[in-house]
């Protein structure tokens, strides 16, 4: 039995309620040819296991934006910004299906760590009042 299927059968078994994912960083051309079947494939198994699949790419993804909302993920993450990563919120909100949570846009890699508990709850406020939904 191949690895992916071994884990689909182990994770059938346990009754999972979410499954996070992460695609290899790679362009959009071979992404298509090569990944995106598969992926959409994986997360209808996920899904009618009655999981949630949640869908991670750290950091650079823009390129692959365009193609995500065919996998129909329950949730995107990681919205990384500038100088981390290069996905925008607002390009992401503009191109990925409506239905799909979008997780992320505050720095972790300095951000949360070094601000303080009131820096760190005032940037999710500001992103709450911007974008909603939080």
């Amino acid at each position: 039995m191949a690895k992916r299927e071994r884990l689909l059968a182990v994770l059938r078994g346990e009754k999972v309620d979410r499954v996070p994912v992460s695609p290899f960083m790679m362009g959009p051309n071979f992404f298509k040819e090569h990944i995106l079947a598969m992926e959409i494939e994986h997360c209808r198994i996920i899904r009618d296991m009655g999981a949630a699949y949640l869908y991670h790419n750290c950091g650079d993804a823009a390129a692959l934006l365009p193609l995500y909302s065919d996998i129909k993920m329950n949730v995107y993450e990681s919205m990384t910004p500038p100088p981390y990563g290069d996905t925008d919120f607002d390009t992401a909100l503009s191109t990925i299906d409506k239905s799909i949570t979008l997780c992320g846009n505050i720095d972790q890699v300095s951000f949360l760590k070094e601000a303080t508990p009131e820096e760190n709850i005032r940037a999710f406020a500001e992103a709450g009042l911007k974008y909603g939904k939080y």
